[in-house]
Parts: C-alpha cells; sequence; structure tokens
C-alpha cells in the first residue's frame, strides 16, 4: 500500500473547519489504497480547540508531533497567558505600525506568518520518513509550510501535492492589508513554494483558474479538491428541544473580526443593521425570530450586537465540537451564510456551506450574487442569495423567512433532485488520490532551482 505524509500546522485536537479538509482525508485514504502519516505541532495554540475530533481519528494513525518555535509559543514564552494568545493569523494595519520590537519581528522575519518557527522541525521529520513515504502532502494555511515543497523536491525526490485551502496573494481580505513590501515577500515565497511542487490544489473552480492567470508557467500544475460533507457525521443525530414558535435562524462556523477594506462589506455588519432596522419596525420581532452564531464569534461583532440592542434576537452559543454543532444545525429551520461582497468572497465556497446542503435545510446567503456559493446553492435550489451589502433586500428576505416559517413552508421547500454525493469528503479524499497516482507514475519534476524560479517550467 502506498503511504502519504501528510504535513498539517492544524491538525486535532485543534477545532474548526479548516481542520476538517486533512482530517477527513485522512479517514478515507485507505479506502482508496493509500496509508498516510501525519506530521503536525505538539503544542499549537489556536482558538478553538475540539478534543473529540482525537476520539474520531482512524485507528493505528501514526502522528508526529514536533517541537515548534512558532509565533506562539514565542510570546508565551515573554509571559503571556496561554489561554490568550491566538495565531499570527490576522493583521490590524493600526496596530502593526507601531514602532515594536514585536511588529518589526512580525514585519520582517515572521514571513509569511508565524508558524515558520516550526518549518526545521516539520522538514527533519519528513526527512527521516522519506523512504517510508511515496509523496507528501502539505495543507495550506499556515502558508510557511509551503517552505518544506522546495526542500522536500530538493532533498528527497519526493512528489509534494500544496493544497490550499484559501487563496494566498491574491485579493483576499488577509492579504491586502499587509504593507507592499511585505506582499512583494510573500509573492517571491509562494512562486518558490509552487515551483517545488508537483501539483496544487484548489478548493473552487475559479480560485484556480486565476492562479492559471497569475502563473500560466505553473498553470499545468493545478487541480481542485472541493471540500465537503461527511455522511456519517450526520447518522444519529437528533434535533435539540427548541421553542417551535419562532423561526430559528443559524450560522454555524466560527466568524473572526476581520478588517475591512475600502469597497469590502462584511455582509455581518449589513445583516446587524437589517436586523435592528428590522426590529424597529416590529418591535415584537424577538417572539418570532432567534438568530444563533454557534460558534466562535469575535468580540467587535459581539460589541455591534449589544450597541445595537439586538441581544434579544440574537443568541451566542458559542463554539461547540463538531457533532454538537451539527445538532444547531439540524435543529434549525433555516441557515444562515456570511460572505465578504469583494475579494476573494465571489471564489469561495465554505466548507460549513456542504454540510448546509446535506441538512436541507433553506439557506439565506449573503454573497455575491455571481459566485461559486450563489451557484452551488442555485444548482441544489437551496436558498435565496442576496448581496452582503443590500441591507434593505436583507431585511425584506428576513420578513419572508419569519413569514414561511409561520406558513410551513419553510419544511416543505423543494429542493432539486441533483445527486449531493459528488459533494461528499470521501469523493474529494477520491480526487486526492486520482492526484496521487499522477504525481506517483509520472515521477517528480527535475527542473533546476533557478530556471525553475526564475524562469521557464
Amino acid at each position: 500500500m502506498k503511504r502519504l505524509c501528510i504535513i498539517s500546522g492544524f491538525f486535532p485536537p485543534v477545532g474548526g473547519s479548516g481542520v476538517q479538509r486533512v482530517y477527513k482525508h485522512t479517514k478515507y485514504l485507505k479506502e482508496f489504497g493509500w496509508d498516510c502519516v501525519v506530521i503536525t505541532r505538539a503544542t499549537p495554540y489556536y482558538f478553538v480547540f475540539d478534543e473529540s475530533l482525537i476520539e474520531e481519528l482512524p485507528p493505528g494513525l501514526e502522528i508526529y508531533r514536533t517541537f515548534s518555535l512558532d509565533y506562539g509559543f514565542l510570546k508565551r514564552l515573554f509571559g503571556k497567558q496561554r489561554d490568550k494568545i491566538v495565531e499570527d493569523r490576522r493583521w490590524d494595519p493600526a496596530e502593526i505600525r507601531k514602532l515594536k520590537l514585536s511588529n518589526l519581528i512580525r514585519l520582517f522575519f515572521l514571513v509569511p506568518d508565524g508558524l515558520i518557527g516550526w518549518i526545521p522541525f516539520a522538514f527533519l521529520r519528513a526527512l527521516r520518513l522519506r523512504k517510508r513515504v511515496d509523496a507528501y502532502y502539505l495543507r495550506m494555511p499556515p502558508w510557511s509550510t509551503g517552505y518544506l515543497a522546495p526542500l522536500l523536491k530538493i532533498f528527497t525526490k519526493k512528489p509534494v501535492l500544496a493544497d490550499y485551502s484559501d487563496e494566498w496573494t491574491t485579493d483576499n481580505v488577509d492579504f491586502i492589508i499587509r504593507p507592499h513590501f511585505r506582499q512583494w515577500m510573500e509573492r517571491c515565497v509562494e512562486k518558490i513554494m509552487i515551483w517545488g511542487t508537483k501539483w496544487v490544489s484548489f478548493s473552487t473552480e475559479s480560485s484556480k483558474r486565476l492562479y492559471e492567470e497569475k502563473y500560466p508557467e505553473y498553470a499545468y500544475k493545478f487541480r481542485v479538491i472541493l471540500n465537503g460533507y461527511d455522511e456519517e457525521d450526520f447518522k444519529a443525530i437528533e434535533p435539540l428541544p427548541r421553542n417551535n414558535e419562532k423561526l430559528i435562524l443559524s450560522q454555524v462556523g466560527s466568524l473572526e473580526d476581520r478588517i475591512e477594506p475600502r469597497g469590502y462589506t462584511t455582509s455581518l455588519v449589513s445583516f446587524f443593521l437589517a436586523l435592528r432596522a428590522l426590529n424597529d419596525e416590529y418591535p415584537a420581532l424577538e417572539h418570532n425570530l432567534e438568530v444563533r452564531f454557534v460558534g466562535f464569534l469575535g468580540e467587535r461583532s459581539k460589541k455591534m450586537i449589544t450597541e445595537l440592542g439586538l441581544e434579544g434576537v440574537i443568541k451566542i452559543c458559542g463554539y461547540k465540537a463538531h457533532r454538537e454543532a451539527l445538532r444547531e444545525l439540524v435543529t434549525s429551520d433555516a441557515l444562515l451564510l456570511i460572505l465578504f461582497s469583494k475579494g476573494n468572497g465571489p471564489r469561495v465556497i465554505p466548507g460549513k456551506l456542504f454540510e448546509y446542503l446535506r441538512a436541507r435545510k433553506p439557506i439565506l446567503a449573503l454573497a455575491p450574487e455571481e459566485g461559486e456559493s450563489a451557484r452551488l446553492i442555485k444548482l441544489y435550489n437551496a436558498g435565496v442569495v442576496v448581496p452582503p451589502d443590500d441591507i434593505q433586500l436583507i431585511k425584506e428576505k428576513l420578513l419572508e423567512f419569519i413569514r414561511l416559517k409561520k406558513e410551513g413552508g419553510l419544511s416543505k421547500w423543494e429542493f432539486s433532485s441533483e445527486p449531493l454525493e459528488r459533494l461528499s469528503r470521501r469523493n474529494s479524499t477520491k480526487t486526492l488520490v486520482q492526484i496521487l497516482e499522477e504525481c506517483v507514475s509520472e515521477g517528480t519534476n527535475r527542473n533546476s532551482f533557478c530556471t525553475g524560479v526564475f524562469g521557464g517550467n
């Protein structure tokens, strides 16, 4: 049986939707003739953890948890409380401009992110495993993992697959708020990383097309592996006790505070404003609607809920283990999806959307109308899509959902007969294996380092 070495900075007990992609691959790889071994960090610092995922890992899965001199470790070393440490994930331009030693280190040395100090330890472990594995799989982000691609290509001669669950040096909101010189540095790192890979996979077709335009010399390397839902996760899931008089509209999944560049509408803000306007017109709204946020919710969002006086309508449930989050999902009458209006918003299909579709609950999507998520929702006739910045239309659709709840229309929503199986985690792992088989059968790309990075293929 062939063996894949999976290298991921985030792995259970780290929780959240970003872990699900690689975690589910470990579950289904053997079904398609591949074994796997995992390299991750021994002490991850993160904002959500889910110990229940450890219990669901495949029996006998080989996991190497290496030491890491990452951002979280350094902050802990200088006295920050462990539960106050968040990974070097989000940038605040106003904060990063302050002349502080920590900011200078972050700007010039933690490139592309705070997990760069983990890379030497991950590389040494990967090198020791080279005779036991047939290929390497790099889960990204964290983007620092990309440094491993050229190193593994040169020192192991084994094929490397880099899996982008998000976009890196594009117009996504996390990248464009960085200083221009830092953007240039990260573009250089990305190009070197792509040279070192055999294949690079993206989670949507439009992200793949963007990178084909961005790096035409490497377009032949790019593939698509969709996210998905796991049918086994929905087995024996029972709804929670609830008030059947209200419309329960749930947003399931973490929503971190994000900086909003000019022209980037955060649909969460639009949603809160629409809810406030609706509450002003209908004082009895809290008796007819309950909006649940299941998952981590940023402090700025919580503050806005309080300032707008929406505590009677919004229930903050906090982070829940994945199975408990699914119980909230199937208990709801309808589901809320929130995306950015611009940047990579049109090209994103968040992992939660696949579980929304499997739950067969109508979706209120605040998302770009011509985007990938909107296309999928329309394909399955799974709900309505509203422009993220149209507060009036959001308000009207909320009223429509409340009316449908009272009339019994939500429970009778007519979804399309399009089969869902192709959106399963099992099927996405099958796609991964097809790519791996190509990698192994074709052998590694032997181009010289200088030619590959600075010109030619």
